[in-house]
């Protein structure tokens, strides 16, 4: 949509839609990829790779171009708090049914 966020604001502005008030600590990115890979073995599940971290921190998640969507990200999470985070949905299991389809 027509909005564009730091990680860190992306953050905060789910926290605010969801009402919580949780403190944000900053880590070095190989305490994140590790968090993420032990929560990850976890969960059986890739929850963050070492490209997505590397890309966080390069700002290539972003791009210069004009957005194509028209509702902004605020508004929807807003509009859709009552339904986050209330069901997980698996990377690797919707790459398996994706490669699926194709095979």
């Amino acid at each position: 949509g027509p909005e564009t966020f730091t990680y860190r604001q992306l953050v905060q502005v789910i926290d605010r839609a969801l009402g919580t008030r949780r403190s944000l600590v900053s880590v070095p990115p190989f305490a994140a990829y590790l968090a993420g890979r032990m929560l990850g073995i976890l969960l059986r599940d890739v929850v963050v790779t070492r490209d997505e971290i590397e890309g966080l921190m390069a700002n290539l998640l972003a791009v210069d171009t004009p957005p194509t969507g028209e509702m902004r990200f605020s508004r929807w999470v807003k509009e859709n708090a009552s339904e986050l985070g209330r069901q997980y949905a698996s990377e690797l299991s919707r790459r398996r049914d994706r490669m699926s389809v194709y095979q």
